[in-house]
């Protein structure tokens, strides 16, 4: 037998393993050579188990859809409040400081309030995408209406206007998001969340307009 062999040692015995190929005849077709998968196991034809790995991104935090629940869900419930924190700290601040810093606390509370106003008129435009027939006017209407009074209430130089401007933005979605939710056009639990969450936001900038009226806080 004429072959090709090559000596291999082997771990676990002290001989020499021989491994012979045999020459291919003349006119045979080529071998082929078996093909492995993306895993590194060759595919043998049959079908063999893997493992499921779970993706970060394909975990659901609540069952079955959010639409048409009329109980908050847990994580809208954690994010709602949570923007909402740093309007109230900023109102705290303003009151318990003096001078510099408090006026420190007046500018970055405004400018934060007026970033989160801005992103709920975003909501609001992400709420008309999943509208039957495609978007409402109304919708439309008031995502306009947010976005700028966020945007001028930023832009403002006098803080006791951007304070009016987000006043009256964020009543605005205490009024017109339960409305939305009734109608459908928006996720039912607006109804009971919105008006709630958005009390922090109008209780807390009014203290602070009422300490730069009153309270004589001096902010350039």
């Amino acid at each position: 037998m004429v072959g090709l062999c090559n000596g291999v040692l082997s771990g676990k015995f002290s001989g020499a393993v021989l491994h012979c190929r045999q020459p291919r005849p003349p006119g045979a077709p080529p071998k082929a050579r078996r093909r492995r998968d993306v895993s590194g196991i060759a595919a043998t034809g049959r079908v063999r188990p893997r493992w499921q790995v779970m993706q970060a991104s394909k975990i659901h935090l609540s069952d079955g859809m959010e639409d048409p629940d009329p109980h908050t869900p847990w994580e809208s419930l954690v994010l709602a409040y949570a923007a909402m924190v740093p309007i109230l700290a900023g109102a705290m601040a303003c009151l318990l400081l003096h001078g510099n810093e408090a006026a420190l606390a007046v500018h970055l509370t405004v400018t934060w309030s007026g970033a989160v106003l801005c992103f709920l008129s975003g909501v609001r435009r992400g709420l008309s995408f999943r509208q039957p027939g495609g978007p409402l006017l109304s919708q439309l209407a008031a995502m306009l209406w947010l976005f700028v009074l966020g945007v001028a209430s930023l832009l403002s130089p006098l803080r006791v206007f951007s304070l009016v401007l987000q006043i009256l933005g964020y009543a605005t979605m205490a009024f017109y998001d339960p409305m939305a939710a009734r109608e459908g056009e928006a996720p039912r639990y607006f109804q009971r969340l919105r008006p709630m969450q958005m009390v922090i936001p109008i209780t807390s900038l009014a203290l602070i307009l009422f300490s730069l009226t009153f309270s004589g806080i001096d902010v350039p």
